[in-house]
Formats: structure tokens, sequence, C-alpha cells
């Protein structure tokens, strides 16, 4: 499962379309698993932090078949 953070609105406002950007976020990103493996960069463990220090560096290969 994949967690998406987009922010949109500014002082109390929202997009009208907000909700939809996020559901065509959410599907691009699910079509992108679908064709590619991720796999991390550097193993080892991950802090479960909503943005680790660094980054978290993945490797990007094309899924067989």
């Amino acid at each position: 499962m994949f967690h998406i953070e987009a922010k949109s609105g500014i002082r109390g406002r929202q997009c009208i379309g907000e909700p939809f950007a996020l559901l065509e976020m959410a599907l691009v990103v699910a079509a992108i698993g679908r064709r590619f493996r991720m796999t991390l960069a550097r193993p080892g463990p991950v802090a479960p932090e909503p943005r680790p220090r660094g980054g978290l560096p993945m490797r990007v290969a094309r899924r067989d078949g």
C-alpha cells in the first residue's frame, strides 16, 4: 500500500479538484508499481518516519513479463 501526501490549499482554502488529484496520483503510483520493482538501495532497517533524513534511495528495475 502506498501513502501519498500532497499539499493543496493555502490559508484554509481547498482546491475543488483535490480529491480527484489525490485519486489520480494513487493510480499513477499503482501503475508504476505494476511495471517496475523497487528495492532499497542500501540494505538495513528503515526508520518509520514520514520523511526519512537523506531521503529513501531506491533501485528501480523493470519487472519481467
